[in-house]
């Protein structure tokens, strides 16, 4: 999939404000209120009801619990655990149908042409039943979404007599022309494959059968033939019946057969097609479904094995170092968090401290986080002052193909005699909480972020603590975090948190605390951090 995502338009509601096709770049929720990314203009649509979350690998969608639900291939997922997208998937919120694109792919198409007078019959001979039963086994072994359409075209084949079939997808968004996914031809071996190029079904029994209707073109004894198109004409069809594939009440998928001249009329199959049609979409929501679990399964393995790093580098929630007490707490989001925090006692009996967030979510982002983590503890344990430590590890960082990621980070040198030296590359999100006054937010971000250009240069600037302050970092996405209306925690609320708070063990818990109430119970929208390390001499 490409860095973007495409998403086509291909059911629901003609809304000015719902283009028909949609490029995203970022992070972006879907809802009914006017500030989401994607604005869906409906009552059944959430406020806040979905987010496209990018990843370094591509795209997941979240439900953000929405009334209405949302759906990928038809399925509903659950609020919370993203699911990742592939192109071809459709996406549902509401009355709206959205399929992810891929510029990349390209599709088969097939000619189409016009229709002649319809009518239809149905029962099921013996030989239509062994058919059933052959077509059941055979969906059951079924490896892939191919082997689901031949299986059902072949069944839909034996049981009728046609000499050609295909199983097409039905035309979406803009485009003018059924996608052909798998044919068969009749021959007197069995069965052989039949290329798109020879076959040319009717346009108006795609049509119907587009719109979820069953569709049939027979000879009618005593009328006159009707006026037919060319490629009717041409190849002389006399009988075909087109089925929609209907899995949640969707038509994803055709049947389509037809015999031509030469070939005996064909009577009495719609009602077996559509049988055969039932069964198949009943395969397709067991396939969607077993998809599901399979890409939620493989992405939770990667990040079960990302936190197991990230475990290891990590310090105790409570602890002290040197001259310094210090807590912290981190809470992922959606993904395996991608923050860092550590305190190190360096030989000259100082502490140093070091915060940062690497961009981005997911596994590459908590690697990163924990490529640079580790690299600053090893340069910190040389013996390197702390604006070398940073600037070696930036140039280690820059110099690697990161695509386009970086770490924002705090490193600070606390002296036992409260003294700081403070580097900010990029983060801005720290602060001092006296033991006796208002918070200050101090002159933050004096340097650009770790791992974009291998020359920055990082210099401290100096801060103080008096016995019983703390120095607070904190990620974005604790300010970042919305509530249900949308609304930001922001920084009022995390000062009057702070406010009362005497330890560095209850700056943390005040904190995530106002957190969850402000989030209104539901999952983070990102990884929220909060370290509060406190000058404690002995």
């Amino acid at each position: 999939m490409s860095a973007d995502l495409r998403l086509i338009r291909i059911d629901g509601p003609d809304d000015p404000l719902v283009p028909k096709r949609l490029t995203i770049s970022r992070d972006t929720t879907v809802g009914r209120a006017v500030e989401a990314g994607i604005c869906l203009p409906s009552p059944t649509v959430s406020r806040r009801h979905a987010m496209f979350r990018k990843l370094p690998d591509g795209w997941c969608l979240t439900d953000e619990g929405s009334t209405g639900g949302t759906t990928l291939n038809g399925r509903r997922i659950e609020t919370g655990p993203p699911a990742p997208l592939e192109p071809g998937d459709r996406v549902g919120f509401g009355p709206w149908l959205f399929m992810v694109s891929d510029d990349q792919t390209a599709t088969r198409t097939i000619d189409v042409t016009l229709d002649r007078p319809t009518r239809g019959a149905t029962p099921i001979s013996s030989r239509r039943l062994d058919a059933l039963t052959a077509c059941l086994d055979a969906l059951q072994s079924a490896a892939s979404r191919e082997d689901l359409a031949l299986a059902a075209l072949r069944a839909a084949m034996d049981g009728t007599g046609f000499a050609r079939g295909a199983v097409l997808l039905p035309p979406r968004g803009e485009e003018a022309r059924p996608s052909f996914v798998t044919g068969l031809i009749r021959t007197r071996a069995g069965h052989a494959p039949l290329e798109p190029e020879g076959f040319a079904p009717s346009s108006s029994l795609i049509g119907r059968a587009a719109s979820g209707q069953t569709a049939v073109l027979a000879e009618t004894p005593g009328l006159e033939r009707p006026v037919t198109t060319h490629s009717i004409a041409e190849h002389a069809i006399h009988s075909a019946v087109c089925v929609p594939v209907m899995p949640e009440a969707r038509v994803e998928a055709m049947i389509y057969l037809d015999a031509r001249r030469g070939e005996s009329p064909v009577e009495d199959a719609a009602g077996y097609c559509e049988d055969v049609a039932r069964l198949y979409a009943f395969a397709l929501t067991r396939d969607a479904q077993a998809d599901l679990r399979r890409r939620q399964e493989a992405m939770r393995v990667e990040l079960d094995r990302a936190r197991e790093i990230r475990a290891m580098l990590a310090p105790p929630e409570t602890g002290r170092a040197g001259a310094f007490r210090h807590a912290s707490r981190t809470i992922a989001g959606l993904f395996v968090s991608a923050d860092l925090f550590d305190t190190v006692v360096n030989a000259d009996g100082t502490t140093t401290v070091l915060f940062g967030d690497a961009s981005g979510h997911g596994v590459g982002a908590a690697m990163l986080g924990a490529l640079v983590h580790a690299h600053l503890v090893s340069a910190l344990a040389s013996g390197a002052p702390i604006a070398e430590a940073v600037a070696q590890t930036n140039r280690f960082v820059a110099t690697r193909p990161t695509g386009g990621r970086f770490v924002s980070l705090v490193a600070a040198r606390l002296g036992t005699d409260g003294s700081i030296d403070l580097i900010d590359a990029g983060h801005g999100h720290w602060l001092i909480a006296p033991a006796d006054g208002e918070t200050r937010h101090p002159v933050r971000a004096t340097a650009m972020p770790v791992g974009i250009d291998p020359d920055a240069r990082f210099e401290p600037t100096p801060h103080h603590l008096a016995p019983g302050d703390r120095l607070v970092c904190f990620t974005d996405g604790i300010p970042d975090q919305a509530d249900p209306s949308g609304e930001r925690f922001g920084f009022g609320r995390l000062d009057a948190a702070l406010r009362s708070s005497t330890d560095c063990a209850e700056d943390v818990a005040r904190v995530f605390d106002a957190l969850r109430r402000h989030a209104g119970g539901r999952t983070l929208d990102d990884d929220a951090t909060v370290a509060s390390v406190q000058f404690d001499p002995l």
